[in-house]
């Protein structure tokens, strides 16, 4: 019955007529397993009414009430384009942190480029629908998300941008970059490649490891690695009011030459070792 009446929506005399249907087929599917899918659209219908109307939060607050990737009976790429749908509108209305949160509910290996195959895996497929007596079926033709893929990355590099992380934004034309229509297109391969160069240009150095800092410090290793390599050892002092005071002393850490396991002397011109008198 519900799929029924969702044959006539766009045959309704008025506007308000449609609003009215719409508003009593979410009444009656709210809540029922059976319907989710008929919802889900008719709710996509009323949030593009108030889209158009202006009315971008209330298009935005219409659509991410629903949560489609909990529904089991939806297909797979039209539960993906309804949630493009949601995040495109929440970038649009400004909500970048609901935004962030609804993308990661897309799998990327759903939206990853699908290897061509052999003519061997063709062949191994064409006799197992022989043995299967399926000989004049047609082996069943992959989903083409290449659409969705592109889609996907550019709401992405929206996000990356936005929070002014250009190495995301970099990795996400890289992606972007791994299209069969992308390559095919000479135009627009030039621009996604020198994207890429930006993006990972404008990327900041990092303490970890980057454009700035690939070569370490020589003499910062050279001294952490001597004084790392060799043990501490304690002493103890008197003060003037008799008592002992035990304080931590180092080998000599600039010297290679200097053996020795005296503990460092205060002057003017900063801690010496005892024996070598060389600089700390």
């Amino acid at each position: 019955m519900v799929q029924t009446v969702m044959g006539f929506l766009d045959k309704t005399p008025t506007l308000e007529t449609k609003l009215s249907v719409i508003e009593t087929l979410r009444t009656v599917t709210e809540g029922k397993i059976f319907v989710e899918v008929e919802r889900a659209r008719v709710t996509k219908i009323l949030s593009d009414i108030k889209k158009q109307q202006g009315d971008l939060k209330g298009a935005t607050e219409t659509l991410c009430e629903l949560q489609v990737e909990t529904f089991g009976s939806m297909d797979r790429r039209e539960k993906t384009e309804f949630i493009l749908a949601q995040v495109e509108l929440c970038i649009e209305n400004g909500d970048w942190t609901q935004a962030g949160i609804l993308s990661r509910k897309i799998s990327t290996r759903y939206l990853a480029r699908k290897p061509k195959k052999t003519p061997e895996q063709l062949d191994k497929e064409k006799k197992e629908r022989e043995k299967k007596g399926k000989v004049d079926e047609e082996p069943e033709k992959e989903d083409d998300t290449t659409d969705l893929k592109l889609r996907y990355y550019r709401q992405q590099i929206q996000l990356a941008q936005h929070d002014a992380k250009y190495l995301d934004v970099c990795k996400h034309y890289r992606q972007v970059l791994d299209t069969e229509s992308i390559e095919e297109n000479p135009k627009q391969l030039r621009m996604v490649c020198f994207r890429v160069v930006v993006g990972a240009s404008l990327t900041p150095s990092t303490p970890h490891g980057s454009r700035t800092s690939l070569t370490p410090n020589r003499s910062c290793s050279a001294s952490s690695t001597s004084s790392s390599s060799r043990p501490t050892t304690t002493s103890s002092t008197t003060s003037c009011t008799g008592s002992t005071r035990t304080r931590a002393t180092r080998w000599c850490p600039t010297t290679p030459s200097c053996s020795s396991s005296s503990p460092f002397t205060s002057s003017c011109a900063g801690p010496r070792c005892r024996a070598c008198s060389g600089p700390t």
